[in-house]
């Protein structure tokens, strides 16, 4: 059934892929795989609600639950943020913790504080785009007796918020419905002006009239 899925997908029978990627489920409940297949599905179709609710088994089986858990905050579902501080911990690729930062506009606007956990090559950036808030690194460390690698956060004080969230399910609190998604004025994120001109000039000294190619990775599963 996990194959029969991905195939069906690429023909475009949507209604078949669901179908047996439904199967698959109740053959195996606890596959990660094809909850998030499911929801990929799901949220491609516009059914915002079930879609997130698969997407939350993105966090099975990896060490999110230790990092949350360490964390000691309670969970963030969706309360008022009016005067309270909410913990973002950044989670998957490079490219996954850029797409994340569509809500976190909302989330600055929203609560009295942010604080933003991410990869360390991207914390200039972040901090130029959201000023507002704190950015951070985040660090791994090993439980030795579990055996699991696990993020920890040196830089901020975690005792002084009220929530955390994992930064991939912040959508899931502005995006109920179809309608909510918004296209975004101007751009989410905001390099600063000295990088800006690094890289236009990196670029106009470049010998060809097109000189940038961009590589994107395509899967069946990913909507």
């Amino acid at each position: 059934m996990n194959n029969i899925a991905p195939a069906y997908y690429s023909i475009k029978e949507y209604k078949k892929a669901e179908d047996a990627i439904r199967l698959s489920i109740q053959l195996s409940p606890k596959t990660k795989y094809q909850h998030m297949f499911l929801s990929s599905l799901l949220l491609q179709d516009q059914r915002l609600t079930e879609g997130w609710e698969e997407y939350k088994w993105s966090h099975y089986g990896n060490n999110f639950n230790l990092t949350v858990k360490s964390n000691n905050i309670p969970y963030w579902n969706g309360e008022c943020l009016k005067g309270k501080k909410i913990f973002v911990c950044g989670e998957q690729g490079i490219g996954d913790e850029i797409l994340f930062t569509w809500q976190y506009k909302n989330l600055i606007k929203d609560a009295e504080k942010v604080g933003i956990s991410c990869q360390s090559r991207l914390v200039p950036l972040f901090r130029n785009s959201f000023p507002k808030a704190q950015v951070d690194q985040y660090y791994f460390k090993v439980n030795r007796e579990l055996d699991i690698e696990y993020m920890y956060f040196p830089d901020f004080d975690l005792s002084e918020y009220d929530y955390q969230i994992i930064a991939g399910e912040v959508a899931t609190h502005y995006w109920k419905d179809y309608k909510d998604i918004k296209a975004i004025n101007g751009s989410a994120l905001s390099p600063s002006k000295e990088k800006i001109a690094i890289w236009k000039k990196r670029i106009e000294d470049l010998p060809n009239d097109i000189s940038v190619g961009i590589g994107l990775e395509k899967r069946a599963y990913v909507s």
